[in-house]
């Protein structure tokens, strides 16, 4: 329709061949002043007022400003193409598929497949490559990018470093907490009753258990220490001052003989008006027969 109006204008109303060759040759001299310069189609002349026949919301858009003819127009035009390329990425909208975001991902950087990321454990890390692995995977299905996930696995190690020392300081808390109820409920018996627990940690599990519970501090656990205490009961060690009395239950002839000597260094031995002394001569009478079973066998 507009090539048609251009035409007319330029031809002149009536068309005719006198009218036309004024108009060719009234134009020949007047070429408009919109023009880029660039000859226009022979038999093709456009006018000034070109932009007339665009719409109002075209015609005043601020973008066609710089727009003064038509071949401008059509080179702004070609040009955006051009730069609208292979290498531009347009953002998926609101119905984007899996695919159309995969392709979005795939164009910023994500490795083809999750091994293909390039990242590795800091030396010390507390991470597993099992973790690591986990990781890749994820990150590879939520499209991150290699660098990202540099920085999320170095996170987590530092997050798992945080977490395990406040771990560690949680237990070594509360297994503070429970030696001192301990030692208030032992009282003046807890260096011994922790030295016969001691003594069956070794004699029962020797030097390599000893190894274990010191590295992972489980030697300081209270329930533990009981429950050696009280092996050491059962077998005759630990029977000390104010527990049960010594009546030869569990005693072997070595324990006997060190259970009376213990006995015999207490103050309350020599001592006949101390509280325990009279216990205490009970306790090592019942021990010498346990302690020297063969002097019973010779009687």
């Amino acid at each position: 329709m507009y090539k048609k109006e251009f035409l007319r204008s330029a031809l002149g109303e009536g068309g005719s061949d006198g009218a036309g060759s004024s108009a060719g040759e009234s134009n020949s001299g007047n070429q408009p002043s919109g023009d880029s310069g660039a000859p226009a189609p022979q038999g093709v002349v456009i006018p000034d007022n070109w932009k007339d026949a665009l719409s109002e919301d075209f015609r005043n858009d601020k973008n066609m400003e710089h727009i003064k003819s038509v071949e401008d127009m059509a080179k702004s035009y070609i040009n955006a193409q051009k730069h609208f390329g292979k290498d531009k990425i347009v953002v998926p909208g609101e119905y984007a598929t899996e695919e159309d975001w995969n392709n979005i991902y795939n164009k910023l950087g994500r490795p083809e497949t999750a091994d293909g990321y390039e990242v590795a454990l800091s030396e010390g890390s507390k991470l597993s490559e099992d973790a690591l692995g986990s990781l890749k995977a994820k990150a590879h299905e939520l499209g991150i990018l290699p660098s990202q996930l540099k920085g999320l696995v170095s996170f987590q190690e530092e997050m798992a470093i945080s977490s395990e020392k406040s771990i560690m300081e949680s237990i070594e808390n509360k297994q503070n907490e429970a030696i001192n109820t301990l030692k208030t409920e032992w009282g003046a018996e807890y260096d011994k009753r922790l030295s016969a627990a001691a003594n069956m940690v070794k004699e029962f599990g020797g030097e390599e258990l000893q190894k274990y519970l010191n590295e992972t501090g489980y030697g300081n656990d209270p329930m533990l220490v009981k429950t050696f205490y009280k092996i050491a009961q059962g077998m005759g060690e630990g029977r000390f001052e104010g527990d049960s009395e010594a009546n030869g239950s569990g005693y072997t002839p070595d324990a006997a003989q060190r259970k009376i000597l213990e006995l015999q260094s207490h103050e309350a031995f020599g001592d006949k008006n101390h509280p325990m002394h009279e216990q205490i001569m009970k306790d090592r009478s019942a021990l010498f027969p346990l302690a020297y079973p063969e002097l019973n066998r010779e009687k």
